[in-house]
Protein backbone atom coordinates (compact mmCIF):
# COMPACT_ATOMS: atom_id res chain seq x y z
CA UNK A 1 0.00 0.00 0.00
CA UNK A 2 1.10 3.20 -0.83
CA UNK A 3 0.64 6.51 1.02
CA UNK A 4 0.89 10.09 0.74
CA UNK A 5 0.37 12.30 3.59
CA UNK A 6 -0.97 15.37 2.60
CA UNK A 7 1.09 18.25 5.38
CA UNK A 8 -1.01 21.14 4.57
CA UNK A 9 -1.21 24.55 5.61
CA UNK A 10 -4.81 25.29 6.19
CA UNK A 11 -6.35 28.97 6.57
CA UNK A 12 -8.81 29.19 9.08
CA UNK A 13 -12.48 29.66 7.92
CA UNK A 14 -11.21 29.95 4.24
CA UNK A 15 -13.38 26.80 3.58
CA UNK A 16 -13.27 27.70 -0.26
CA UNK A 17 -9.40 27.90 -0.59
CA UNK A 18 -8.45 25.17 1.85
CA UNK A 19 -11.11 23.09 -0.20
CA UNK A 20 -9.28 23.61 -3.67
CA UNK A 21 -5.97 22.80 -1.82
CA UNK A 22 -6.95 19.39 -0.77
CA UNK A 23 -8.11 18.97 -4.08
CA UNK A 24 -4.40 19.99 -5.05
CA UNK A 25 -2.90 17.23 -2.88
CA UNK A 26 -5.40 14.61 -3.59
CA UNK A 27 -4.38 14.74 -7.26
CA UNK A 28 -0.47 15.02 -7.17
CA UNK A 29 -1.07 11.91 -4.74
CA UNK A 30 -3.11 10.16 -7.77
CA UNK A 31 -0.27 11.18 -10.12
CA UNK A 32 2.51 9.52 -7.39
CA UNK A 33 0.30 6.56 -7.86
CA UNK A 34 -0.88 6.91 -3.67
CA UNK A 35 -3.44 4.48 -2.78
CA UNK A 36 -4.57 6.48 0.27
CA UNK A 37 -3.85 10.38 0.89
CA UNK A 38 -4.44 11.59 4.69
CA UNK A 39 -5.20 14.94 5.37
CA UNK A 40 -5.26 16.55 9.04
CA UNK A 41 -7.65 17.24 11.52
CA UNK A 42 -10.32 19.87 10.87
CA UNK A 43 -8.22 20.31 7.75
CA UNK A 44 -11.28 21.93 5.57
CA UNK A 45 -12.28 24.75 8.19
CA UNK A 46 -8.28 24.83 10.18
CA UNK A 47 -8.16 23.86 13.80
CA UNK A 48 -7.95 27.32 15.37
CA UNK A 49 -11.75 28.21 14.37
CA UNK A 50 -12.40 29.76 18.44
CA UNK A 51 -16.08 30.60 18.27
CA UNK A 52 -16.55 30.34 14.48
CA UNK A 53 -16.81 26.87 15.25
CA UNK A 54 -20.60 27.90 16.35
CA UNK A 55 -21.81 29.18 13.45
CA UNK A 56 -23.82 26.87 11.66
CA UNK A 57 -23.33 28.35 7.95
CA UNK A 58 -19.30 27.14 8.22
CA UNK A 59 -20.49 23.61 9.84
CA UNK A 60 -23.19 23.82 6.50
CA UNK A 61 -20.50 25.05 4.13
CA UNK A 62 -17.45 22.81 4.98
CA UNK A 63 -19.80 19.49 4.75
CA UNK A 64 -21.23 20.79 1.04
CA UNK A 65 -17.21 21.36 -0.17
CA UNK A 66 -16.51 17.42 1.20
CA UNK A 67 -19.42 16.20 -0.41
CA UNK A 68 -19.49 18.25 -3.50
CA UNK A 69 -15.86 19.27 -4.28
CA UNK A 70 -13.40 16.42 -2.30
CA UNK A 71 -15.45 13.37 -2.92
CA UNK A 72 -15.86 13.39 -6.26
CA UNK A 73 -11.65 13.47 -6.45
CA UNK A 74 -11.57 10.30 -4.83
CA UNK A 75 -11.91 7.57 -7.83
CA UNK A 76 -9.04 5.11 -7.32
CA UNK A 77 -7.90 6.79 -4.39
CA UNK A 78 -8.91 6.84 -0.27
CA UNK A 79 -9.28 10.29 1.17
CA UNK A 80 -9.00 10.86 4.74
CA UNK A 81 -10.12 14.24 5.56
CA UNK A 82 -10.24 16.20 8.89
CA UNK A 83 -13.93 18.06 8.65
CA UNK A 84 -16.81 19.36 11.14
CA UNK A 85 -19.86 16.87 11.43
CA UNK A 86 -23.04 18.32 12.81
CA UNK A 87 -26.68 17.19 13.62
CA UNK A 88 -29.31 20.30 13.47
CA UNK A 89 -31.58 18.40 14.84
CA UNK A 90 -30.00 17.69 18.18
CA UNK A 91 -28.65 20.42 20.70
CA UNK A 92 -25.64 20.55 23.50
CA UNK A 93 -25.72 21.87 26.77
CA UNK A 94 -24.64 25.12 25.70
CA UNK A 95 -27.61 24.73 23.39
CA UNK A 96 -25.82 25.04 20.24
CA UNK A 97 -26.18 22.51 17.46
CA UNK A 98 -24.21 19.11 17.73
CA UNK A 99 -21.06 19.00 15.98
CA UNK A 100 -18.43 16.85 15.92
CA UNK A 101 -14.50 17.12 15.27
CA UNK A 102 -14.71 14.37 12.32
CA UNK A 103 -12.62 12.38 10.10
CA UNK A 104 -14.46 11.31 6.85
CA UNK A 105 -12.91 8.58 4.95
CA UNK A 106 -13.97 8.80 1.23
CA UNK A 107 -13.10 6.68 -1.96
CA UNK A 108 -14.20 6.59 -5.55
CA UNK A 109 -16.80 10.21 -4.85
CA UNK A 110 -18.36 7.80 -1.90
CA UNK A 111 -18.26 8.73 1.83
CA UNK A 112 -17.47 5.23 3.50
CA UNK A 113 -17.41 6.56 7.10
CA UNK A 114 -17.06 9.53 9.26
CA UNK A 115 -15.45 8.90 12.75
CA UNK A 116 -16.16 11.56 15.01
CA UNK A 117 -13.19 12.28 17.62
CA UNK A 118 -14.10 10.42 21.47
CA UNK A 119 -11.67 11.77 23.17
CA UNK A 120 -12.07 16.08 23.38
CA UNK A 121 -8.69 17.16 24.83
CA UNK A 122 -9.45 20.52 26.95
CA UNK A 123 -6.05 22.34 28.30
CA UNK A 124 -3.37 24.26 27.12
CA UNK A 125 -4.59 25.70 23.82
CA UNK A 126 -7.29 23.17 22.88
CA UNK A 127 -10.89 23.56 23.57
CA UNK A 128 -12.84 20.86 21.97
CA UNK A 129 -15.12 20.04 24.70
CA UNK A 130 -16.63 23.67 24.21
CA UNK A 131 -17.49 23.34 20.81
CA UNK A 132 -17.94 19.42 20.17
CA UNK A 133 -19.45 16.72 21.08
CA UNK A 134 -17.45 13.59 21.93
CA UNK A 135 -18.23 10.30 19.82
CA UNK A 136 -19.10 7.08 21.19
CA UNK A 137 -17.49 4.31 21.49
CA UNK A 138 -19.80 2.44 19.01
CA UNK A 139 -18.42 5.45 16.77
CA UNK A 140 -14.50 3.75 17.39
CA UNK A 141 -14.20 1.41 14.44
CA UNK A 142 -11.93 0.70 11.45
CA UNK A 143 -13.04 1.35 7.69
CA UNK A 144 -12.71 -1.50 5.37
CA UNK A 145 -11.75 0.24 1.84
CA UNK A 146 -10.35 -2.11 -1.20
CA UNK A 147 -6.84 -1.61 -2.88
CA UNK A 148 -5.76 -3.29 -5.58
CA UNK A 149 -8.89 -5.86 -5.13
CA UNK A 150 -7.53 -6.42 -1.39
CA UNK A 151 -9.76 -5.69 1.48
CA UNK A 152 -7.73 -3.84 4.40
CA UNK A 153 -9.19 -2.25 7.10
CA UNK A 154 -8.38 1.41 8.26
CA UNK A 155 -8.23 2.69 11.74
CA UNK A 156 -8.50 6.12 11.79
CA UNK A 157 -7.72 7.99 14.79
CA UNK A 158 -8.22 11.47 15.41
CA UNK A 159 -5.06 13.20 17.87
CA UNK A 160 -5.93 13.65 21.52
CA UNK A 161 -6.69 9.33 20.64
CA UNK A 162 -3.50 8.50 20.16
CA UNK A 163 -2.96 9.97 24.26
CA UNK A 164 -5.45 7.29 25.63
CA UNK A 165 -3.11 6.98 28.40
CA UNK A 166 -4.74 9.99 29.84
CA UNK A 167 -7.78 8.28 29.37
CA UNK A 168 -9.82 5.60 31.97
CA UNK A 169 -13.52 5.32 30.35
CA UNK A 170 -12.08 4.68 25.97
CA UNK A 171 -8.77 3.46 24.72
CA UNK A 172 -9.78 4.36 21.18
CA UNK A 173 -6.64 2.56 19.57
CA UNK A 174 -7.29 -0.67 21.51
CA UNK A 175 -10.39 -0.68 20.68
CA UNK A 176 -9.48 -0.23 16.54
CA UNK A 177 -7.08 -3.42 17.40
CA UNK A 178 -9.70 -5.35 18.76
CA UNK A 179 -11.68 -4.64 16.41
CA UNK A 180 -9.85 -5.68 12.94
CA UNK A 181 -8.11 -2.37 11.82
CA UNK A 182 -4.60 -3.44 10.57
CA UNK A 183 -3.04 -0.15 10.08
CA UNK A 184 -3.60 2.94 12.36
CA UNK A 185 -3.78 6.15 10.83
CA UNK A 186 -3.73 9.46 13.25
CA UNK A 187 -4.51 12.81 11.91
CA UNK A 188 -3.35 15.69 13.62
CA UNK A 189 -3.06 19.39 14.50
CA UNK A 190 -0.61 19.27 17.44
CA UNK A 191 0.75 22.19 18.25
CA UNK A 192 4.65 22.77 18.27
CA UNK A 193 7.37 23.75 21.29
CA UNK A 194 10.31 21.59 22.09
CA UNK A 195 10.04 18.92 23.21
CA UNK A 196 6.99 17.91 21.59
CA UNK A 197 8.32 15.70 18.89
CA UNK A 198 10.19 13.60 21.14
CA UNK A 199 6.97 12.82 23.20
CA UNK A 200 4.88 12.23 19.61
CA UNK A 201 7.54 9.64 18.80
CA UNK A 202 7.05 8.25 22.06
CA UNK A 203 3.34 7.72 22.01
CA UNK A 204 3.54 6.47 18.48
CA UNK A 205 5.93 3.53 19.32
CA UNK A 206 4.05 2.47 22.65
CA UNK A 207 0.68 2.28 20.69
CA UNK A 208 2.77 0.16 17.76
CA UNK A 209 4.42 -2.05 20.36
CA UNK A 210 1.02 -2.32 22.10
CA UNK A 211 -1.17 -3.58 19.01
CA UNK A 212 1.85 -4.27 16.82
CA UNK A 213 0.56 -2.56 13.57
CA UNK A 214 2.00 0.10 11.23
CA UNK A 215 1.53 3.70 11.95
CA UNK A 216 1.02 7.03 10.04
CA UNK A 217 1.19 9.72 11.81
CA UNK A 218 0.04 12.93 9.98
CA UNK A 219 0.69 16.88 11.46
CA UNK A 220 -0.62 20.12 10.00
CA UNK A 221 1.97 22.93 9.88
CA UNK A 222 1.72 26.30 9.92
CA UNK A 223 -0.27 28.68 12.33
CA UNK A 224 -3.17 29.02 13.83
CA UNK A 225 -4.37 31.96 16.75
CA UNK A 226 -6.54 32.07 20.01
CA UNK A 227 -6.51 35.36 19.73
CA UNK A 228 -3.82 36.26 21.85
CA UNK A 229 -1.46 33.35 21.40
CA UNK A 230 -0.02 32.89 17.73
CA UNK A 231 -0.11 28.80 17.43
CA UNK A 232 2.52 27.46 15.56
CA UNK A 233 1.73 23.61 13.75
CA UNK A 234 5.28 21.75 12.82
CA UNK A 235 4.22 19.54 10.69
CA UNK A 236 6.70 16.39 11.05
CA UNK A 237 4.40 13.93 10.14
CA UNK A 238 5.99 10.56 10.48
CA UNK A 239 5.42 6.84 9.10
CA UNK A 240 6.35 3.72 11.43
CA UNK A 241 5.88 0.26 10.71
CA UNK A 242 4.59 -2.54 12.88
CA UNK A 243 7.80 -2.81 14.91
CA UNK A 244 7.98 0.85 15.55
CA UNK A 245 10.60 1.91 13.19
CA UNK A 246 10.88 4.73 11.48
CA UNK A 247 10.41 4.73 7.65
CA UNK A 248 10.02 8.41 6.65
CA UNK A 249 9.28 12.05 8.01
CA UNK A 250 7.38 14.57 6.47
CA UNK A 251 9.07 18.55 6.38
CA UNK A 252 9.65 20.49 9.76
CA UNK A 253 7.76 23.96 9.22
CA UNK A 254 6.84 24.08 6.01
CA UNK A 255 3.97 22.05 3.37
CA UNK A 256 4.77 18.40 2.64
CA UNK A 257 3.49 15.50 0.32
CA UNK A 258 4.97 12.76 1.50
CA UNK A 259 4.74 9.00 -0.25
CA UNK A 260 5.78 6.17 1.41
CA UNK A 261 5.38 2.46 0.05
CA UNK A 262 4.47 0.43 3.21
CA UNK A 263 6.12 -2.41 1.76
CA UNK A 264 9.25 -1.39 0.42
CA UNK A 265 10.56 1.68 2.33
CA UNK A 266 13.22 0.55 4.49
CA UNK A 267 14.02 2.07 8.26
CA UNK A 268 15.41 5.35 8.94
CA UNK A 269 17.00 7.07 11.92
CA UNK A 270 14.98 9.63 14.20
CA UNK A 271 16.86 12.73 13.83
CA UNK A 272 18.36 14.43 16.18
CA UNK A 273 16.94 17.98 16.91
CA UNK A 274 18.96 21.13 18.05
CA UNK A 275 16.64 22.97 20.77
CA UNK A 276 17.99 26.78 18.96
CA UNK A 277 17.46 25.55 15.73
CA UNK A 278 14.21 24.41 16.31
CA UNK A 279 12.77 27.27 17.95
CA UNK A 280 14.39 29.89 15.60
CA UNK A 281 12.90 27.63 12.76
CA UNK A 282 9.29 27.99 14.68
CA UNK A 283 9.66 31.85 14.66
CA UNK A 284 10.31 32.47 11.16
CA UNK A 285 7.51 29.73 10.08
CA UNK A 286 5.38 31.53 12.44
CA UNK A 287 6.28 35.17 11.49
CA UNK A 288 6.34 34.24 7.84
CA UNK A 289 2.89 32.78 7.79
CA UNK A 290 0.86 35.93 9.73
CA UNK A 291 2.60 38.33 6.99
CA UNK A 292 1.63 35.88 4.43
CA UNK A 293 -2.31 35.17 6.20
CA UNK A 294 -2.87 38.52 6.99
CA UNK A 295 -1.10 40.27 3.48
CA UNK A 296 1.18 42.44 5.13
CA UNK A 297 4.87 43.21 3.34
CA UNK A 298 6.56 44.93 5.42
CA UNK A 299 8.14 45.63 8.83
CA UNK A 300 9.37 48.45 11.40
CA UNK A 301 11.55 47.50 14.73
CA UNK A 302 12.33 49.79 17.10
CA UNK A 303 16.09 49.08 16.79
CA UNK A 304 18.10 49.78 20.51
CA UNK A 305 21.06 48.15 19.97
CA UNK A 306 20.38 45.38 22.31
CA UNK A 307 20.06 41.85 22.21
CA UNK A 308 15.99 41.56 21.81
CA UNK A 309 15.59 43.94 19.37
CA UNK A 310 18.42 42.32 17.29
CA UNK A 311 17.26 39.16 17.04
CA UNK A 312 13.54 40.29 16.13
CA UNK A 313 15.31 41.76 13.27
CA UNK A 314 17.09 38.66 12.09
CA UNK A 315 13.75 36.97 12.30
CA UNK A 316 12.07 39.86 9.99
CA UNK A 317 15.13 39.62 7.57
CA UNK A 318 14.47 35.78 6.98
CA UNK A 319 10.71 35.77 6.77
CA UNK A 320 10.40 39.09 4.55
CA UNK A 321 13.95 40.32 3.10
CA UNK A 322 15.88 42.81 4.20
CA UNK A 323 14.34 45.37 1.47
CA UNK A 324 11.39 45.06 3.39
CA UNK A 325 12.10 45.89 7.16
CA UNK A 326 13.16 49.33 8.89
CA UNK A 327 14.78 49.66 11.25
CA UNK A 328 14.36 53.10 13.62
CA UNK A 329 16.78 53.65 16.69
CA UNK A 330 15.28 56.41 18.84
CA UNK A 331 18.15 57.63 21.17
CA UNK A 332 17.37 59.67 24.04
CA UNK A 333 20.35 61.17 25.78
CA UNK A 334 20.94 58.71 28.16
CA UNK A 335 21.28 56.27 25.24
CA UNK A 336 24.98 54.97 25.11
CA UNK A 337 27.29 55.31 22.12
CA UNK A 338 27.93 51.38 22.22
CA UNK A 339 24.30 50.49 22.08
CA UNK A 340 23.49 53.70 19.00
CA UNK A 341 26.35 51.55 17.24
CA UNK A 342 25.81 48.20 17.85
CA UNK A 343 22.38 49.14 16.39
CA UNK A 344 23.88 50.67 12.82
CA UNK A 345 26.17 48.02 12.82
CA UNK A 346 23.51 44.81 12.89
CA UNK A 347 21.60 47.34 10.40
CA UNK A 348 24.74 47.28 8.15
CA UNK A 349 25.15 43.29 8.80
CA UNK A 350 21.40 42.74 7.76
CA UNK A 351 21.29 45.20 5.19
CA UNK A 352 18.27 47.01 6.21
CA UNK A 353 17.29 50.30 6.06
CA UNK A 354 17.92 52.25 9.36
CA UNK A 355 16.96 55.63 9.96
CA UNK A 356 17.58 57.84 13.34
CA UNK A 357 14.58 59.51 15.00
CA UNK A 358 15.73 61.31 18.10
CA UNK A 359 12.94 61.77 21.15
CA UNK A 360 14.55 64.29 23.17
CA UNK A 361 13.01 67.19 21.75
CA UNK A 362 9.85 65.41 22.34
CA UNK A 363 10.35 64.26 25.74
CA UNK A 364 11.38 67.34 26.50
CA UNK A 365 8.03 69.17 25.41
CA UNK A 366 6.06 66.90 27.42
CA UNK A 367 8.55 67.51 30.73
CA UNK A 368 8.29 71.21 29.90
CA UNK A 369 4.39 70.92 29.86
CA UNK A 370 3.94 68.66 32.92
CA UNK A 371 5.97 71.27 34.81
CA UNK A 372 3.60 74.15 33.54
CA UNK A 373 0.55 72.34 34.43
CA UNK A 374 1.40 70.75 38.08
CA UNK A 375 4.32 72.84 38.84
CA UNK A 376 6.51 70.15 39.77
CA UNK A 377 9.45 68.00 37.32
CA UNK A 378 8.46 64.70 36.01
CA UNK A 379 10.22 62.06 37.61
CA UNK A 380 10.93 58.47 37.73
CA UNK A 381 9.07 55.87 36.36
CA UNK A 382 6.70 58.58 35.12
CA UNK A 383 9.76 60.31 32.99
CA UNK A 384 11.27 56.69 31.90
CA UNK A 385 7.93 56.15 30.37
CA UNK A 386 7.07 59.45 28.85
CA UNK A 387 10.49 58.18 26.38
CA UNK A 388 9.33 54.84 25.70
CA UNK A 389 5.95 56.16 24.72
CA UNK A 390 7.41 58.91 22.57
CA UNK A 391 9.28 55.64 20.59
CA UNK A 392 5.77 53.70 20.29
CA UNK A 393 3.95 56.95 18.49
CA UNK A 394 7.08 57.14 16.30
CA UNK A 395 6.66 53.34 15.33
CA UNK A 396 3.18 53.32 14.93
CA UNK A 397 3.33 56.66 13.02
CA UNK A 398 5.60 54.75 10.59
CA UNK A 399 2.84 51.80 10.38
CA UNK A 400 -0.26 54.14 9.96
CA UNK A 401 1.72 55.95 7.05
CA UNK A 402 3.87 53.44 5.06
CA UNK A 403 1.59 50.21 5.95
CA UNK A 404 4.00 48.66 8.11
CA UNK A 405 3.70 45.90 10.55
CA UNK A 406 5.02 47.01 14.05
CA UNK A 407 7.13 44.33 15.67
CA UNK A 408 7.03 44.53 19.01
CA UNK A 409 10.48 43.04 21.10
CA UNK A 410 9.82 42.37 24.47
CA UNK A 411 10.51 38.74 25.70
CA UNK A 412 8.93 36.85 28.42
CA UNK A 413 10.93 37.85 30.84
CA UNK A 414 10.14 41.25 30.93
CA UNK A 415 6.69 40.96 29.68
CA UNK A 416 6.21 38.64 32.71
CA UNK A 417 7.67 41.28 35.55
CA UNK A 418 5.94 43.99 33.79
CA UNK A 419 9.34 45.85 32.91
CA UNK A 420 7.83 47.27 29.58
CA UNK A 421 5.96 50.44 29.00
CA UNK A 422 2.39 50.48 27.96
CA UNK A 423 1.11 52.03 24.29
CA UNK A 424 5.48 52.19 24.42
CA UNK A 425 8.45 49.69 24.11
CA UNK A 426 4.45 47.21 23.94
CA UNK A 427 3.35 48.63 21.20
CA UNK A 428 3.09 46.45 17.90
CA UNK A 429 1.30 43.57 15.93
CA UNK A 430 2.54 41.20 17.19
CA UNK A 431 5.17 40.38 20.21
CA UNK A 432 7.44 37.93 18.00
CA UNK A 433 9.83 37.00 20.94
CA UNK A 434 7.22 37.37 23.84
CA UNK A 435 7.10 33.65 24.97
CA UNK A 436 10.86 33.33 24.70
CA UNK A 437 12.58 34.08 28.15
CA UNK A 438 15.97 35.97 28.35
CA UNK A 439 18.57 33.80 28.31
CA UNK A 440 16.92 31.92 25.39
CA UNK A 441 17.17 34.92 23.67
CA UNK A 442 21.10 35.16 24.14
CA UNK A 443 21.01 31.68 23.12
CA UNK A 444 19.19 31.64 20.06
CA UNK A 445 21.60 35.12 19.05
CA UNK A 446 24.97 32.57 19.28
CA UNK A 447 22.56 30.30 16.91
CA UNK A 448 22.07 33.21 14.44
CA UNK A 449 25.83 34.07 14.32
CA UNK A 450 26.57 30.10 14.05
CA UNK A 451 24.49 29.65 11.75
CA UNK A 452 25.72 32.75 8.99
CA UNK A 453 29.58 31.74 9.89
CA UNK A 454 30.00 35.45 10.47
CA UNK A 455 29.10 37.97 13.23
CA UNK A 456 25.62 39.13 12.51
CA UNK A 457 24.07 40.14 15.80
CA UNK A 458 27.38 42.46 17.12
CA UNK A 459 29.30 41.56 19.86
CA UNK A 460 28.39 44.79 21.87
CA UNK A 461 24.82 43.49 21.25
CA UNK A 462 25.78 40.43 23.41
CA UNK A 463 27.73 41.60 25.92
CA UNK A 464 26.82 44.63 26.68
CA UNK A 465 24.82 45.08 30.28
CA UNK A 466 20.71 44.72 29.88
CA UNK A 467 19.85 48.33 29.96
CA UNK A 468 16.38 50.04 29.25
CA UNK A 469 18.71 52.88 29.02
CA UNK A 470 16.17 55.17 30.38
CA UNK A 471 17.85 56.95 33.20
CA UNK A 472 21.26 57.74 34.64
CA UNK A 473 20.99 54.43 36.71
CA UNK A 474 20.82 52.34 33.73
CA UNK A 475 24.24 54.13 32.24
CA UNK A 476 25.58 51.06 30.64
CA UNK A 477 28.97 53.01 29.97
CA UNK A 478 29.19 52.61 33.92
CA UNK A 479 28.18 49.16 34.09
CA UNK A 480 24.62 49.87 34.91
CA UNK A 481 21.55 48.10 33.57
CA UNK A 482 18.20 46.22 34.22
CA UNK A 483 17.77 45.42 38.02
CA UNK A 484 17.86 42.09 37.55
CA UNK A 485 20.27 38.95 37.31
CA UNK A 486 18.97 37.43 34.31
CA UNK A 487 20.72 34.04 34.68
CA UNK A 488 18.58 33.27 37.96
CA UNK A 489 15.31 35.92 37.03
CA UNK A 490 14.58 34.30 33.68
CA UNK A 491 14.43 30.52 34.09
CA UNK A 492 12.53 31.34 37.04
CA UNK A 493 9.90 33.16 35.63
CA UNK A 494 9.50 29.94 33.31
CA UNK A 495 9.43 27.78 35.78
CA UNK A 496 6.34 29.52 37.20
CA UNK A 497 4.94 29.97 34.33
CA UNK A 498 5.29 26.98 32.31
CA UNK A 499 5.19 24.67 36.04
CA UNK A 500 1.37 25.81 36.28
CA UNK A 501 0.79 23.67 39.17
CA UNK A 502 4.04 24.04 41.01
CA UNK A 503 3.58 27.05 43.74
CA UNK A 504 6.46 28.49 46.18
CA UNK A 505 7.38 24.86 47.91
CA UNK A 506 7.60 22.77 45.14
CA UNK A 507 9.89 25.12 43.35
CA UNK A 508 12.37 25.50 46.61
CA UNK A 509 12.43 21.50 47.01
CA UNK A 510 14.01 21.84 43.39
CA UNK A 511 16.00 24.06 44.34
CA UNK A 512 17.23 22.20 47.14
CA UNK A 513 17.39 18.88 44.83
CA UNK A 514 19.30 20.76 41.87
CA UNK A 515 17.05 19.99 39.47
CA UNK A 516 16.87 22.78 37.41
CA UNK A 517 17.11 22.37 34.09
CA UNK A 518 20.97 22.92 33.17
CA UNK A 519 20.27 24.16 29.56
CA UNK A 520 18.55 27.13 30.70
CA UNK A 521 20.26 27.38 34.68
CA UNK A 522 22.93 28.64 33.34
CA UNK A 523 25.94 29.73 35.23
CA UNK A 524 26.65 33.28 34.93
CA UNK A 525 30.02 35.37 33.53
CA UNK A 526 32.00 34.69 36.79
CA UNK A 527 30.47 30.91 37.07
CA UNK A 528 28.46 31.10 39.24
CA UNK A 529 25.38 29.02 39.85
CA UNK A 530 22.11 29.88 41.42
CA UNK A 531 22.82 26.98 43.94
CA UNK A 532 25.92 29.07 45.19
CA UNK A 533 24.43 32.56 44.79
CA UNK A 534 21.25 31.71 46.92
CA UNK A 535 20.14 29.87 50.57
CA UNK A 536 17.40 28.04 50.82
CA UNK A 537 15.25 31.13 52.64
CA UNK A 538 16.87 33.68 50.16
CA UNK A 539 15.51 31.80 47.21
CA UNK A 540 12.21 31.23 48.42
CA UNK A 541 12.21 35.19 49.38
CA UNK A 542 13.07 35.36 45.11
CA UNK A 543 10.41 33.06 44.59
CA UNK A 544 7.90 35.44 45.89
CA UNK A 545 8.91 38.75 44.81
CA UNK A 546 8.97 37.36 40.99
CA UNK A 547 4.78 36.21 41.83
CA UNK A 548 4.06 39.03 42.82
CA UNK A 549 5.23 41.23 39.95
CA UNK A 550 4.05 38.81 37.55
CA UNK A 551 0.47 38.88 39.46
CA UNK A 552 0.55 42.88 39.59
CA UNK A 553 1.53 43.22 35.62
CA UNK A 554 -0.80 41.05 34.83
CA UNK A 555 -3.13 43.94 33.32
CA UNK A 556 -0.53 45.17 30.64
CA UNK A 557 -0.55 41.69 29.28
CA UNK A 558 -3.85 42.07 29.00
CA UNK A 559 -3.50 44.93 26.47
CA UNK A 560 0.03 43.24 24.80
CA UNK A 561 0.45 42.56 21.38
CA UNK A 562 -0.62 38.86 20.75
CA UNK A 563 2.63 36.23 21.47
CA UNK A 564 3.86 33.67 18.98
CA UNK A 565 3.64 30.62 21.66
CA UNK A 566 7.01 28.53 21.76
CA UNK A 567 6.64 27.18 25.24
CA UNK A 568 3.74 24.77 26.81
CA UNK A 569 2.56 28.24 28.29
CA UNK A 570 2.51 31.20 26.83
CA UNK A 571 1.15 34.50 28.15
CA UNK A 572 -2.32 35.06 26.62
CA UNK A 573 -5.31 32.40 26.22
CA UNK A 574 -2.66 29.65 26.89
CA UNK A 575 -1.47 31.03 30.51
CA UNK A 576 -5.38 32.13 31.39
CA UNK A 577 -4.99 34.66 34.35
CA UNK A 578 -6.88 37.35 36.10
CA UNK A 579 -6.44 40.84 37.08
CA UNK A 580 -8.54 41.12 40.17
CA UNK A 581 -7.06 38.66 42.70
CA UNK A 582 -5.44 38.90 46.54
Amino acid sequence: MKLALAQINPLTRDLEGNSKKIVEFIRKAKEQKADVVVFPELAITGYCMADNFNRMYFARENKRLLREVIAPETKDIVAIVGFVDYDETKTMRSGKKVKWNAAAIVQNGKILQIRHKSLLPNYDVFDDWRYFKAGTEEDVKPTEVEIHGKKIKLGVLICEEMWEDDYDFLKPVKLMKERGAEILISISASPSYFSRIEKRIEVCKKRIQENNLPLVYLNTVGIGDIGKNIIPFDGFSMVFDKNGELLAHGAHFKEDLLIVDLEKTKPIQIPKFDRWKLMYDQLVMSLKDYFEKLNFKKAVIGLSGGIDSALVACVAVDVIGKENVLAVNMPSKFNSIITKDAAKDLANNLGIKYVVWPIEETVNINRNSFKAILNKELKGVADENIQARARGNILMTFSNSEGMLVLSTGNKTEVALGYCTLYGDMVGGLDVIGDVNKIEVYKLSEYVNARAGRTIIPEASIKVKASAELSSNQNVDEGKGDPFDYFIVAPLVDEIVNNDEFWIEELVEKFKNKSFDKEIWLPDEKGKTVYEKFSVEEFRNLIKEMIRKIDISAYKRMQAAPIIRVSSNAFGWDYREVIVKK
